[in-house]
């Protein structure tokens, strides 16, 4: 297998494994206000909230790992690309290549995010 292809291979694995998690991670910030209001309402127990709370931080924590491992292979193209070392039918421009680190950087921006709203929420359920 040529480094090419290897670099391809991890890099498509890897926007699998995003793609897969970033709709747990949307499901869970769509629904969390809902969580949020069930709880307060005593319809979710304090128990099965900080669940929820678990879930987010584990998917996040995944998540934060997979951009990482995306900005990696977003390196590796980037050195195939000065490299020439990719088949003409697959040579992103630099331009796209900088763009994807750059939504990848923002996403990981995003995560951080609401890893604080799950540190507030949290805080909450311990005073509340």
């Amino acid at each position: 297998m040529s480094k090419y292809d290897s670099v391809w291979e991890t890099h498509d694995f890897v926007i699998k494994k995003l793609t897969e998690n970033e709709d747990k991670y949307n499901h869970l910030l769509g629904n969390i206000s809902i969580y949020v209001d069930m709880y307060k309402e005593g319809s979710l127990p304090k128990k099965k909230m900080s669940s929820v709370i678990s879930d987010g931080r584990k998917i996040c924590k995944s998540l934060r790992s997979l951009y990482d491992k995306h900005l990696l292979t977003i390196r590796e193209i980037r050195e195939l690309i000065e490299d020439e070392d990719i088949p003409e039918e697959r040579v992103p421009t630099a331009e796209v290549v900088d763009e994807l680190e750059e939504s990848t950087r923002n996403l990981m921006t995003t995560i951080s995010q609401s890893e604080e709203l799950f540190n507030f929420i949290e805080e909450d359920l311990r005073n509340g």
